[in-house]
């Protein structure tokens, strides 16, 4: 089945699967690679800066997460609409 028309909702917007999916998979890694920045700020002061080596990793997985129930329900709602 092409899901290159189906629509997927992220907060208020409505995005078709394939810029959902370029979108998810940015922001994945992106949050890695500020993770690996993170390294280098492991003995900061600053809670954020020097967490952020666990932080960053542990946000995308929930953007991960987030992103495979959106998509869960999306490719259901398109199912019953062309079935």
């Amino acid at each position: 089945m092409d899901y290159s028309e189906m629509r997927v909702k992220y907060l208020i917007f409505n995005f078709r699967y394939p810029t959902y999916m370029a979108m998810q998979i940015g922001l994945f890694i992106v949050w890695i690679l500020l993770g690996i920045v993170g390294l280098a700020f492991m003995g900061s002061d600053n809670w954020v800066l020097a967490n952020a080596h666990w932080l960053c990793p542990a946000i995308a997985i929930a953007e991960a997460i987030e992103a495979a129930v959106a998509i869960y329900f999306a490719k259901k709602k398109w199912e019953l609409e062309n079935s």
